[in-house]
């Protein structure tokens, strides 16, 4: 599936084009006012704020300090469709490592309890989505050119919540533990949540990125549709550099982090890097981010993520600097406290530790 021909100056050109290092010069994507070599400056507008009923403002609630290295976090129901869990994607304790950890965990009133750990080989950038991927059942594994095909997955009984991806693989919840559905096209990065038909992955960069999702049991390039009705794009790979990620600019030193379009919350959600703190893994380190919520602008307060505009968004909040470094953001639930909030991960002290910040919506409208 193409998208070039599809969308014009949208916020999914941000999120689908530039976070894929998409080079689309002659395509509706060169288009876009979010280019570096253009970029719309987004600035708050207080005129339309009164009435803007997708206005909101956060305030930090908690924080917990984690004892392991996690990369990714998210956000969703998986061992039980009426709870959220908060799942973690723990990478090994050097840099080389290629293992890792899916931590699924839940809240209990006064911790996150592990309700179950898979260790898994990563591939490349680590992704972790969350969402209805696959209906259930059997899946058969994904051909990947080059490679034998993988032998037939076992039956897994139909998932209670939502799908595990990362790069390894589509994982649900069976039992007591997660179970894997199949393997996944290679250099997955995001998803797109879609009202009324399963999630789907996009993958590759240029005019051949593909979505993919599971049509009868396999894993088969997307039909070409139009992209209406209520959803979004989903990023599943954090902070991570990548080739391409220099182009994910909301504007000045601000990166494109997150989406969520869901109910009243109609949100972009970017990071404004702090100062330099080089550490030997990761040389572009920094220490003191922020993160900013765009919302739509009273005008554009009834469009859908599709059609609506970067320059029909302006900035709504900014968070104050943040200790360490943004890892990864996402919205949810995580401690099923009733509406969703925005969850930090960072990385502290010369990237020896983690934490996460738990940011509440304290006004709307």
């Amino acid at each position: 599936m193409k998208y070039e021909h599809r969308f014009k100056m949208s916020v999914l050109t941000l999120a689908l084009a530039l976070s894929l290092g998409m080079r689309c010069q002659h395509s509706a994507f060169a288009q876009a006012p979010i280019l570096n070599r253009g970029s719309v400056k987004l600035t708050p507008n207080n005129g339309n704020r009164l009435f803007n009923p997708y206005h909101v403002e956060l305030k930090k609630t908690w924080d917990i300090a984690l004892n392991d290295p996690v990369k990714l976090i998210a956000i969703g129901p998986v061992s039980d469709a009426k709870r959220s869990n908060l799942l973690m994607l723990i990478a090994g304790t050097l840099a080389t490592d290629t293992q890792r950890t899916i931590r699924v965990a839940h809240w209990n009133d006064s911790r996150f309890l592990t309700d179950s750990e898979l260790s898994v080989q990563s591939l490349g950038v680590d992704t972790l989505l969350l969402g209805r991927f696959h209906s259930g059942g059997v899946a058969t594994p994904v051909a990947i050119p080059g490679k034998t095909k993988p032998p037939k997955q076992k039956k897994v009984a139909p998932s209670k919540g939502q799908q595990v991806l990362t790069n390894a693989g589509v994982y649900a919840w069976a039992g007591e533990s997660l179970s894997r559905l199949s393997a996944v096209p290679p250099d997955v990065k995001l998803g797109i949540s879609q009202e009324g038909r399963l999630d789907q992955m996009l993958v590759g960069a240029g005019d051949g990125t593909t979505s993919y999702e599971f049509i009868n049991d396999e894993i088969r390039p997307s039909a070409v549709e139009p992209l209406d009705g209520g959803g979004f794009v989903m990023m599943g790979i954090g902070s991570q550099e990548f080739n391409g990620a220099q182009n994910m600019t909301l504007g000045v030193n601000i990166r494109y982090a997150q989406s969520f379009w869901r109910d009243r919350y109609h949100w972009i959600i970017g990071v404004v890097k702090g100062d330099a703190a080089p550490t030997s893994d990761s040389p572009n380190a920094t220490s003191g981010d922020r993160i900013v919520i765009y919302t739509p602008k009273f005008a554009a307060r009834e469009k859908q993520f599709w059609a609506t505009k970067m320059d029909e968004m302006e900035e709504a909040w900014r968070s104050d600097p943040l200790p360490g470094r943004l890892l990864d953001v996402r919205v949810g639930d995580p401690k099923n406290e009733g509406k969703p909030g925005v969850l930090i991960l960072t990385s502290e002290n010369k990237d020896k530790d983690r934490h996460l910040y738990f940011f509440a919506i304290s006004k709307t409208g």
